[in-house]
């Protein structure tokens, strides 16, 4: 609670800063509501466990961002609450945790082409296939890193991470669940008029002991080691007029979490067309190769989307890469889209298409690659530019294929509905033009 009452104190404080280059505070509201029978995994076989999960969710962003070119800073501070309706007594004394620095950083100018960012702060890059904020989850995704930005006729990013879970005299095991050890990432991105090109070099620290039993932390310091896998791959964009191709190859080498070699590969294709009266289709095609279940050469083919936004790709029942499906036999995923845009309305209509890239085989034999057919519909009514009420609603039709890889009952129907209110206030914000003055002054 702390941390939300120096915010407080600082919102006292902006009156005395209305001479500040640029000040902004603004926040976020999401309310949603979740229907899920069938999310993210098949329903289960019991009937008597076989009941709908109902609840609401809730994100609160409290942002600030100060930037004063002349003095060659910017900083970055966002604060959230994540919570579940109900999950908080009416008459606690505080809450457990809801509360947390979502960012935390700052920026250094050293002129208007060279910039380094260092602490807590969200990495979107590309389509956020492979770094991206992750913000339809509640919590979102950020990273604690360096980052040094070149931007001028072209962008050059390198970003370098290295994390532990606390202070120390000396080496502990690092067990902060989902996080990387250590990374470094080279992103280079050129545009023209009609192109977007961009390439992406990412390597990925992960620590690992030997015959793992009982965790690292019953190892000795020296026990330890870091294994790294390697990203190299590229993303091009390409616009006119009403059409618009979405182009992605990435292949990872080096070695996984589980200690193996490591050869795997994503493509990605996506077509999109206007049609005048509002009307866009879309159609794409990703592969995402993975490891047979009948291998015996230790030797893994699956790819790891690693950091990226992944609800917004192979549909959004997040039957994939959502935390789930790692190290498995990957998955080609096939759709279509018709999507329409009207006054303040926006609706569309996906279909995905699912197989595996690998072989699924068990004791009973080998089974047909197709996982199911996903339907999703999606609107969205925009009240204002910072008001927005959404709503969706998907069917996810399985095969047998799919009850070996996930468990359930691939007969049962599986759907997920929601509901979301999104609220994006700005609630102080300084008028540019004193930049601009104290800028041409200063040239």
């Amino acid at each position: 609670m702390k941390t939300l009452y120096y915010l407080m104190g600082l919102l006292l404080l902006f009156p005395l800063m209305s001479n500040a280059q640029h000040l902004k505070v603004s926040g976020q509201l999401k309310h949603r509501f979740e229907h899920r029978h069938g999310f993210k995994t098949l329903r289960p076989v019991d009937d008597h466990m076989d009941v709908a999960a109902n609840f609401f969710v809730q994100r609160s962003r409290l942002n600030l961002f100060y930037g004063n070119q002349l003095k060659h800073i910017s900083v970055g501070v966002s604060v959230q609450d994540v919570r579940t309706w109900g999950a908080t007594k009416q008459l606690s004394v505080g809450d457990a945790n809801n509360l947390g620095i979502h960012e935390a950083w700052t920026e250094i100018n050293f002129n208007e082409h060279l910039f380094m960012k260092l602490g807590r702060q969200e990495l979107v890059y590309d389509n956020s296939r492979i770094l991206g904020n992750m913000d339809w989850t509640e919590q979102g995704r950020s990273h604690d890193l360096a980052l040094f930005k070149y931007e001028n006729l072209f962008k050059l990013h390198a970003g370098l991470a290295y994390n532990v879970g606390e202070e120390s005299l000396y080496k502990t095991p690092f067990e902060v669940s989902g996080n990387y050890k250590e990374m470094q990432f080279l992103w280079f991105n050129k545009q023209w008029e009609h192109l977007n090109w961009s390439i992406l070099l990412l390597n990925n620290g992960i620590e690992y002991v030997e015959e793992e039993e009982e965790g690292l932390s019953h190892h000795t310091p020296s026990e330890l080691e870091t294994i790294y896998s390697q990203l190299l791959g590229t993303y091009i964009e390409y616009h006119k007029n009403h059409l618009s191709i979405n182009t992605s190859a990435y292949y990872q080498g080096g070695t996984n979490c589980e200690n193996q070699n490591l050869r795997a590969y994503n493509i990605l294709c996506e077509v999109r067309y206007k049609i005048d009266n509002g009307l866009s289709l879309l159609a794409g095609t990703e592969l995402l190769s993975g490891t047979d279940m009948d291998a015996t050469d230790n030797v893994c083919r699956a790819f790891n989307p690693l950091y990226g936004s992944n609800h917004h790709f192979n549909g959004y029942m997040d039957y994939f890469y959502v935390e789930n499906h790692e190290n498995s036999v990957g998955l080609a995923d096939h759709y279509i889209g018709i999507s329409h845009h009207y006054h303040h309305w926006d609706t569309s209509v996906e279909t995905h298409l699912f197989n595996a890239m690998g072989n699924i085989v068990t004791e009973d034999g080998q089974y047909h690659p197709q996982l199911g057919t996903e339907i999703d519909i999606s609107t969205a009514y925009h009240l204002s530019d910072e008001v927005a009420i959404k709503a969706g609603y998907s069917v996810m039709a399985a095969t047998e294929s799919m009850e070996v890889l996930k468990g359930g009952d691939a007969e049962k129907f599986n759907n997920w509905a929601w509901v979301m209110v999104k609220i994006h206030p700005t609630f102080f914000e300084t008028h540019l033009e004193q930049e601009k003055k104290l800028k041409a002054k200063h040239h």
